[in-house]
């Protein structure tokens, strides 16, 4: 990728960049005159992982509320889209699995598997 060398009637160009592992990005990006301010948006904490896991488990079958607690404790550095996509495949394992409910125990071993890469298959 190549920054420098836009030319055009342009007054003003607004580049953005995201990355989830900063520690890695080459320090030529960084230096002045191309990405100057860095804004650093952590992984949901505890309360917030909770509620994001609230809101994407609303109308899917769970065991019980106070399961997405337990899964809040085990998903420290996860961002919301992995929270998201964890209760996503929960609700597919359910069909996989023909129960009617999402439980602890399917949670727990999905966190596990997304922790390790298991890869995932098609139904």
């Amino acid at each position: 990728v190549q920054m420098d060398g836009i030319h055009g009637k342009l007054e003003q160009v607004l580049t953005i960049g995201a990355t989830n592992l900063a520690q890695d990005l080459d320090q030529a990006l960084l230096r002045p005159g191309r990405f100057e301010q860095v804004y650093e948006i952590p992984s949901p904490g505890p309360v917030a992982r909770l509620e994001i896991l609230r809101y994407h488990s609303r109308n899917k079958p769970l065991e019980s509320p106070e399961l997405l607690a337990s899964v809040a404790e085990v998903t420290q550095g996860w961002s919301a889209a992995s929270l998201a996509n964890l209760m996503n495949e929960a609700a597919i394992l359910t069909v996989r699995r023909s129960v009617d409910k999402i439980s602890l125990p399917m949670c727990l071993d999905l966190v596990e598997g997304i922790n390790w890469g298991t890869p995932s298959q098609c139904i």
